[in-house]
């Protein structure tokens, strides 16, 4: 078997076992015209590089599925090729780390999630982000989904600090942002928003390998300078500017972005997409103002235990002082949010939403 289709086959099938903090390699396999990205732990003869973390954390989680972890809520790969492999439009490519549209992932879901992101901002099943080993949005209904007679479903009922509650899940939940003077400025998606009978709703933004990104810089739009949250926060810097970066203007300070420090926020690793953070916040805000509601702000992380331990990473403690930073400011500024976060180490139904954070 030549290099290439050794390459191409290479975990496709079996169960594999991984090493101990192994070196994952990145290459570009041209096959009859197509191209295909590829990560293996087998060293090519040329033509590679090292992958990042965030690529080795998503080769981890391929290894998982193939050696029987769920995708979905008990649905796992069977022994066929075509298991990975999707064509990305953007790319031009194909991408091992990506499952194959022929596995029926979305023909699984039912009629209300695919719903939700047909109509979603994202687009994720045409740009196929769904489909990556490491999307969050399929994280997302994972754990707040179960199997029925093997098609997937919206759980209606779920377990919080421990007590089983009736609930009702939207899935990419657009909220509002406007400026001061009552003009809108953006509608910001949650991820998942879960009402209970009771009044209380929990906002839960979901992440997977974004926490691998560098969020050091804060690239908020020069629009939400207008907004009464922007206004109160930057109220103590004497000049709030913008800085032009391409065709957008972001809001500056002294002539550079702004960071969580302008905030009020000391961290010494940026994992957290504080930005987005803001967003999502504003929006919350402006949710609770309309419908008076006892609001739970949640992220729910995957927790790659597998990667943790091979590579001895401290990514979770590092991310874990930042989100205590951050709750520890915001909880004091906004004390009627319940700021929180929450683990699943599986793609499938979350069995407890217990809040991490004391």
């Amino acid at each position: 078997m030549d290099t290439e289709k050794q390459l191409l086959c290479s975990h496709a099938t079996g169960v594999v076992k991984m090493k101990e903090n192994m070196d994952v390699y990145k290459t570009l396999v041209n096959n009859k015209n197509e191209l295909t990205e590829i990560l293996t732990d087998q060293k090519p003869e040329s033509n590679y590089s090292k992958a990042t973390e965030k690529e080795k954390f998503d080769f981890y989680l391929k290894q998982g599925f193939i050696n029987g972890n769920t995708y979905l809520p008990s649905l796992r790969i069977n022994s066929s090729n075509e298991n990975f492999g999707l064509y990305i439009n953007k790319y031009k490519r194909y991408y091992d780390r990506y499952f194959s549209d022929k596995i029926g992932i979305k023909n699984s879901l039912s009629f209300e999630i695919q719903k939700s992101y047909d109509n979603g901002k994202g687009n994720e099943f045409k740009n196929g982000k769904f489909y990556s080993v490491g999307s969050s949005s399929r994280f997302a209904v994972s754990c707040f989904s179960e199997n029925l007679n093997g098609r997937i479903f919206l759980l209606d009922s779920i377990e919080i600090e421990g007590e089983k509650k009736d609930c009702r899940i939207s899935l990419e939940k657009e909220l509002d942002i406007f400026s001061a003077n009552n003009h809108i400025i953006s509608h910001p998606q949650m991820d998942v928003v879960i009402n209970f009978k009771t009044g209380d709703v929990y906002f839960i933004e979901v992440k997977c390998h974004e926490i691998f990104d560098n969020h050091k810089e804060i690239k908020l739009k020069a629009k939400y300078k207008d907004t009464d949250f922007i206004k109160t926060h930057l109220s103590s810097f004497a000049k709030v500017s913008e800085q032009q970066k391409g065709k957008e203007k972001f809001i500056a300070i002294k002539n550079q972005l702004l960071t969580a420090e302008d905030f009020g926020c000391n961290l010494k690793t940026y994992h957290f997409d504080f930005k987005q953070f803001l967003c999502h916040l504003m929006g919350i805000l402006q949710y609770q103002k309309e419908n008076k509601v006892k609001v739970h702000f949640y992220y729910l992380f995957f927790k790659h235990t597998d990667y943790v331990n091979k590579e001895m990473s401290k990514i979770y403690e590092e991310l874990e002082l930042e989100l205590a930073e951050i709750f520890s400011v915001f909880s004091k500024k906004y004390n009627d949010i319940d700021f929180g976060y929450i683990y699943n180490d599986k793609f499938d139904t979350i069995k407890n939403v217990e809040n991490n954070y004391t």
